[in-house]
């Protein structure tokens, strides 16, 4: 797992869990928009795996997305979105970057 405070440029983790169904559907959905946006890094964290790193950013409910800007929170997306509703969300992201 990389230390998300130490990054730099944008990125998107999402936080989810192998028993969880509502995150396998958004992997897939970020799986089939990622390559839409070259610009933005991607980590995928097990909660489960993590725990740690769940309580730091207040993981209340899975799956859950958080994007950052060098290191910093800069939205979040909870449950799992449709893949419009995800690209529009990476787009303002982007744009506000």
């Amino acid at each position: 797992m990389i230390a998300i405070e130490e990054t730099s440029g944008v990125w998107m983790v999402k936080f989810g869990a192998t028993w969880c169904s509502p995150c396998k559907l958004m992997a897939k959905t970020i799986a089939s928009i990622l390559p839409d946006f070259t610009s933005i890094n991607y980590q995928d964290v097990d909660t489960d795996d993590e725990p740690e790193l769940s309580k730091q950013y207040k993981i209340k409910s899975v799956p859950t997305v958080i994007f950052f800007k060098d290191g910093k929170e800069t939205d979040r997306v909870s449950g799992s979105i449709r893949a419009e509703a995800l690209r529009a969300k990476i787009r303002e992201v982007l744009d506000a970057a």
